[in-house]
């Protein structure tokens, strides 16, 4: 079950090629100034990891997994906005803090999801269905990108498949409820293990 909710989600159409795209021949950013988008990146994707360190362990993952998935696809509809270096700036920051926010508690439920004993085994497995979710991502992103921005422009082929990346997002969601209740109905660091009883 958790490897299947980690599947879908990272098997929304994704942009990180179409973006670049965009970047280049729709707004004429040099690869400096991509170079720099790519620092601040990294700066709101490690702020949104320390964030979530802060409160983790006050809610069950459960009740962590509807708002990060609902913030994957917030995050990515503040790319609409995209429209020139400031923009760019401000939105890659935020969306990194936001898209690292939620990265996390499906990081968590893919740890959890791990079986006792062959840890390393079990844990690759379970990441390898994320992996495979990405895979086809970019490719059907790239190819929808690459269909519509002859006909339509960049910047509207480009805002055309963020709203397709949201809400295939937020479609996962459905399946937040299926999701084991030992797995997900703890707080972190929490036994999901009955406590035993006295002799």
């Amino acid at each position: 079950m958790a490897s299947g909710l980690l599947f879908f989600v990272q098997s929304a159409p994704g942009f990180q090629t179409p973006i670049y795209v965009y970047q280049k021949k729709g707004l004429g950013f040099s690869e400096q100034f991509i170079a720099l988008i790519a620092l601040v990146q990294a700066v709101g994707g490690a702020l949104g990891g320390m964030f979530y360190g802060c409160f983790c362990r006050r809610w069950s993952l459960r009740t962590l997994l509807y708002p990060a998935i609902g913030l994957r696809a917030a995050s990515s509809l503040l790319y609409l906005g995209y429209e020139g270096k400031k923009s760019a700036l401000a939105l890659e920051g935020a969306c990194y803090f936001l898209y690292y926010l939620a990265q996390l508690p499906l990081s968590d439920l893919a740890a959890r999801a791990t079986p006792k004993g062959p840890e390393a085994l079990g844990y690759s497995i379970i990441i390898s269905a994320w992996n495979w979710g990405l895979f086809p991502s970019d490719i059907v992103g790239s190819a929808l990108f690459d269909r519509a921005a002859p006909a339509t422009g960049w910047a509207l082929a480009f805002k055309h498949l963020v709203w397709i990346n949201a809400v295939t997002t937020a479609i996962v969601l459905i399946a937040v409820p299926f999701l084991p209740r030992k797995l997900v109905d703890v707080r972190e660091g929490e036994s999901s293990e009955p406590a035993p009883q006295p002799a």
